[in-house]
């Protein structure tokens, strides 16, 4: 079930009576008049558009903030989780995000700690990433000006510098953050606006409610037509979705909203419970409504930043990853490095491997992302129990699971794979096809090895086997015949090392 825990979640109040809420902490959104500015005008631009709603491609950003040392960083696979969900709550508006260009690593205690201060501002916009939506995720998620006093704001969108700020806390699976922050993103206001800071209380507000909200706006009226008709200027500025005078602050879950309160015009007001811009907690699932899914998708069409040709890999991900080695409580032959192998998953391009002390990989935790069904880990303890898995994805699914092994370090030292080689590269690269590539290899010992070449879908396409590559520098040619244009892997796996590097072709 996923929860929608957006920006204030005061769990620690939901146990008190609906009426007596008058104070509450505010979800703020920075700069909010220019995002009410971008909304109007989505609107007038929407008027009689024919959308043709072919699947949209966004690129993404993900920055993941550490603090200085490197420590409490999210984990890529949380992330990825995160992303699965993300593209779930937009398939219905025909919008994927794709991760572009691996994830950004900051490492900064001011920002992980305060995004708001003016270090911490000035730090995101160093690593702004221009053509994509950049979502920053850190311990603390308080926008510029904001005073979050119990660390209730979970998320936020900034208008004025077109960015997303997540609690760690809130990237995962189940969190419907955010879908909701990214609602903010594409110019959509809370259904409850004009009732951030104080939710209805009939003490204060009436029954029937006052015509003004406690913003200063129209308060939003039931009726869809006549004279009490009042949607298109009240609220959320949105006809398909009915008042909401912030019902969802402590009420019971996503229970239907009982209570007999009357608009200005003595209608009954019926709230959509499980709209993702609301603030009713524990739904099943929630929606976009048509015109809010409508205007997400003007605002998109009028981002030219985001506009790409690029066609991302969208390959579902439906197996999971089978773990060949270390497994079952092996004993490694070495413990300064570890070599990690398992069997390649179709439709990924890439894999997280995570290595910890403990099961739930939060012990010493080493992460790294990688290309390929290999990976080199070192920096482990000698006589250890360890604990690994892999996450198989793409750019566009961070679905894949796999079940987690454990092997235990050994007690003595190898030698590693930069022991025996020196330096290596491959030329041309980027390559045209039905040419030559050329690999270099500069040994400080002889060695036969298997060269295999893999497209980005983790596809075998070439292979060859006992290659010689002698002490000193041996050059290889491997023939690029019928090969499609697109990005490959290519590794050289030997008894005591594997090496991989991405290969272009073009046409």
């Amino acid at each position: 079930m996923k929860q929608l825990f957006i920006s204030i979640c005061l769990l620690t109040l939901l146990a008190i009576p609906f009426e007596v809420f008058s104070q509450t902490q505010p979800c703020v959104i920075p700069n909010k008049d220019l995002l009410v500015e971008r909304l109007l005008k989505n609107k007038e631009r929407a008027i009689g558009q024919v959308s043709s709603r072919a699947v949209t491609y966004v690129p993404i950003k993900f920055h993941l903030v550490a603090k200085s040392d490197g420590l409490g960083r999210v984990s890529e696979k949380r992330v990825l989780e995160q992303l699965c969900a993300l593209n779930a709550d937009f398939a219905p508006l025909d919008i994927v995000f794709y991760i572009k260009a691996g994830f950004s690593y900051i490492n900064s205690t001011t920002l992980y700690n305060d995004p708001e201060t003016s270090t911490g501002v000035q730090t995101m916009s160093n690593f702004k990433e221009f053509n994509a939506v950049n979502v920053y995720i850190a311990k603390d998620a308080t926008p510029p000006g904001a005073n979050d006093l119990d660390g209730t704001i979970l998320g936020h969108y900034n208008p004025g510098f077109d960015w997303l700020v997540m609690k760690i806390s809130e990237v995962n699976q189940f969190s419907g953050t955010l879908s909701h922050e990214m609602g903010h993103y594409f110019t959509l206001l809370h259904t409850h606006n004009g009732w951030d800071v104080e939710p209805y209380n009939e003490g204060l507000h009436g029954n029937p409610v006052q015509n003004t909200s406690p913003g200063g706006t129209a308060a939003e009226k039931e009726d869809r037509s006549g004279s009490c008709k009042n949607c298109e200027s009240a609220g959320d500025y949105i006809c398909d979705t009915p008042p909401d005078y912030n019902f969802g602050f402590g009420w019971n879950g996503c229970n239907p909203f009982t209570l007999n309160i009357q608009d200005p015009c003595n209608t009954v007001v019926d709230p959509m419970e499980n709209n993702f811009m609301g603030y009713f907690i524990g739904c099943g699932s929630y929606i976009f409504s048509n015109q809010q899914g409508q205007l997400m998708r003007t605002d998109l069409a009028n981002r030219p930043e985001l506009a790409t040709s690029y066609i991302p890999n969208t390959s579902a991900i439906t197996q999971s990853v089978e773990l060949i080695s270390p497994i079952n409580e092996e004993v490694t032959p070495y413990y300064n490095f570890v070599e990690l192998q398992w069997e390649d998953v179709p439709g990924a391009d890439r894999y997280v491997v995570e290595v910890s002390r403990s099961s739930d990989f939060n012990v010493q935790p080493i992460r790294k992302v990688v290309w390929g069904s290999y990976a080199l880990i070192e920096g482990l303890d000698n006589d250890k129990s360890y604990y690994w898995r892999i996450t198989p994805f793409n750019e566009t699914n961070g679905c894949g699971e796999s079940d987690f092994s454990k092997f235990i370090s050994g007690s003595t030292v190898g030698t590693k794979s930069a022991d025996m080689v020196n330096n290596w590269f491959i030329t041309p690269n980027p390559a045209s096809a039905n040419s030559a590539l050329t690999i270099s290899m500069e040994a400080n010992m002889g060695f036969d090895a298997t060269i295999a070449l893999y497209d980005i879908n983790g596809k075998l396409v070439n292979q060859n086997v006992s290659n010689r590559f002698e002490s000193g520098l041996t050059n290889y040619n491997l023939s690029t015949d019928q090969l499609l244009s697109g990005m490959y892997v290519l590794i050289i796996r030997s008894e005591n090392l594997t090496l991989h590097k991405k290969i272009i072709i073009s046409n």
